[in-house]
């Protein structure tokens, strides 16, 4: 989402299950974020954009839940930057989108069906776009 500002949540109750993952559970500490970006997937030309919109970031740890649904890089157990296969989000700034993901289909999510020809009402094989088939 461009234009999206994210705010960072401060001294608010922690549910259960975040708080089991602050405290370490379910994560997959990395060295770094350059050690981190192959581990999640982010396409290799997004790597030099994620490293510029990241380096002002003050972290001190570089985790992934165990989903790899995105990297998180935290100061003192609370993540204050993410990296998914499609954005950048640091804590308070708006979201960076990252153009080299895709995964996704960018036509409204249908999928284009090859063209075939009609089916032989003898054979009943697809016939081909001239409309040759094994019974002609």
């Amino acid at each position: 989402m461009v234009g999206k500002k994210i705010i960072p949540a401060t001294d608010q109750p922690v549910c259960d299950s975040c708080q089991a993952e602050r405290d370490g559970h379910g994560r997959d500490y990395q060295a770094d974020l350059l050690t981190a970006l192959p581990v999640m997937g982010v396409s290799v030309t997004d790597w030099p954009q994620v490293q510029s919109v990241l380096a002002p970031v003050d972290h001190d740890e570089v985790w992934l839940p165990y989903s790899r649904s995105y990297i998180a890089l935290g100061r003192k157990g609370r993540a204050v930057a993410w990296v998914g296969k499609s954005y950048v989000d640091v804590a308070g700034e708006i979201r960076t989108e990252l153009p080299g993901y895709t995964g996704v289909v960018k036509n409204g999510g249908s999928v284009k069906e090859p063209r075939r020809g009609d089916s032989c009402p003898t054979c009943h094989e697809t016939k081909s776009l001239s409309g040759a088939c094994a019974c002609n």
